[in-house]
């Protein structure tokens, strides 16, 4: 049930701010062209959706193992020894993940009272995505990491 709420919430973020990305560039380049105005805000809410939708990219990438791996190296292993090969990766990942929280919550309680210049949002909603994507990725690791140190379950869906 939890998986399926975050799997949601995940998807919808990420096109919630590719849809806003597309619309609002879009809007922007039409009012610069044909109205000769630029759109204030545009960037602060463009910059706001890229960043999220670059990190819940990340975590659906994750989620789906879609990342890029060479693991040319790794093929040639015996299927045990690759198990251990495969652990030890994923705990230096996720220790990756983990640093990410951690800096990212400190940059979001360094951000102070500074604010996006056009829409004056606290820029802290913008840095909150670093920590939020960290511990999204960490979640969705954890879980693949426990399903494939189960006997019998390396390589099936999560």
């Amino acid at each position: 049930m939890l998986n399926r709420v975050i799997n949601f919430v995940v998807d919808t973020v990420l096109a919630v701010s590719l849809a806003v990305i597309s619309c609002v560039t879009f809007a922007e380049v039409v009012s610069r062209y044909f109205l000769h105005f630029s759109i204030p805000w545009s960037m602060d809410v463009v910059r706001i959706a890229f960043v999220y939708c670059v990190l819940f990219g990340a975590v659906a990438g994750v989620r789906n193992r879609a990342h890029l791996n060479i693991d040319v190296l790794l093929v040639n292993l015996p299927p045990r020894l690759r198990r251990y090969a495969d652990l030890i990766i994923n705990l230096a990942v996720g220790f990756f993940f983990v640093v990410l929280v951690v800096i990212g919550i400190q940059f979001v309680q360094q951000a102070g009272t500074q604010t996006l210049p056009y829409t004056l949002l606290p820029i802290r909603y913008l840095y909150a995505a670093v920590p939020l994507g960290g511990a999204l990725m960490l979640y969705y690791l954890v879980q693949q990491m426990w399903h494939d140190l189960r006997p019998n379950t390396k390589g099936k869906e999560v």
